[in-house]
């Protein structure tokens, strides 16, 4: 059975998410992917059938965001010729997800806007991008005083205000170890995509140490612990393609963001000893997208202009 080919909408900069590491394991997803450019949205008329990502809510300027959610709602329209990921108008922001979590009782730290913090910031805290997918600007202040003049040189930087959010800092490590879970979601299917960990308290995968992450990330991938909990989270985020990141506190869920446009392949494809954990990740892809697909009925491709009568709708 031919399987249905991928399309990811996405802005230019955010193209390279799906193919970046490109590895064997990966080639039944990557070898019929296509990338969708917001920017060439309203130029298309024949929309070939298969199975369409909505990624990059975040940094979409205010245009591309008309433009994804009017993508989603023709193609939406058309159930048997196409599956698509991730309704834009559903998706709730890095803002309010975490401001929500925090509220609910499951986050022990709270978020502020840069532009109104209230009075009771507990410290430390940091400043990241409500809307970008970089990490941190800023390390731990642990005063107010720290913190408010480092966003009046972040404000004379060049950095707006109004995009920035001030993130109440907790140590998550054990015996100076920290840990970051990847738990991906594809439709209804979600999994363990990584586990990282190291020295410093905001981790990526350039900081962390293999060493240390040892058989834990193979438990991860085959047995996502926590899963009902990280199934609600999704359920109110309203994301159906994303990977969540969060890290354990006192063995309590700590969810630092939720990213709908991530890197599907991993710079540790080639590392000794990772293999077996890939071989999962990869099997898990490929049984999501399955799923999604299977709706998909062979057939000419779809005709269908989105117009600007549309992105006013």
């Amino acid at each position: 059975m031919e399987r249905a080919p991928i399309f990811h909408l996405c802005t230019r900069k955010g193209a390279h998410t799906m193919s970046r590491f490109k590895s064997p394991l990966s080639y039944r997803i990557w070898s019929r992917l296509q990338v969708v450019l917001y920017d060439d949205v309203l130029s298309r008329e024949s929309w070939p059938r298969g199975i369409y990502l909505v990624t990059d809510s975040e940094p979409c300027t205010a245009e591309q965001k008309r433009i994804s959610q009017a993508a989603y709602t023709n193609l939406a329209a058309r159930p048997a010729e196409c599956a698509v990921l991730n309704d834009p108008s559903q998706i709730v922001g890095r803002f309010e997800l975490l401001k929500h979590l925090c509220e609910s009782g499951v986050n022990d730290f709270n978020v502020h806007r840069a532009l109104s913090l209230p009075l009771d910031v507990r410290f430390p805290a940091f400043v990241r991008y409500e809307d970008r997918h970089i990490g941190p600007i800023t390390e731990p202040f642990g005063t107010r005083s720290g913190l408010d003049v480092a966003l009046e040189r972040l404000s004379k930087d060049g950095h707006p205000l109004e995009r920035l959010m001030v993130v109440e800092y907790i140590d998550t490590s054990i015996d100076g170890v920290f840990t970051k879970y990847g738990a991906q979601k594809i439709g209804t299917h979600v999994f363990g995509k990584h586990l990282m960990a190291g020295r410093h308290w905001m981790m990526k995968r350039k900081s962390s140490v293999r060493n240390l992450v040892a058989d834990q990330e193979l438990a991860h991938v085959t047995d996502l612990s926590l899963r009902d909990q990280i199934e609600e989270i999704y359920a109110y985020s309203g994301h159906q393609w994303a990977r969540m990141d969060y890290s354990l506190y006192k063995g309590r869920i700590q969810v630092w963001e939720i990213n709908d446009n991530p890197e599907m392949g991993t710079k540790w494809t080639r590392n000794i000893g990772r293999a077996p954990a890939n071989w999962h990740v990869y099997g898990n892809y490929n049984r999501g997208l399955e799923q999604v697909g299977s709706v998909v009925e062979p057939g000419p491709p779809m005709q269908m202009r989105i117009t600007v009568a549309d992105l006013a709708g």
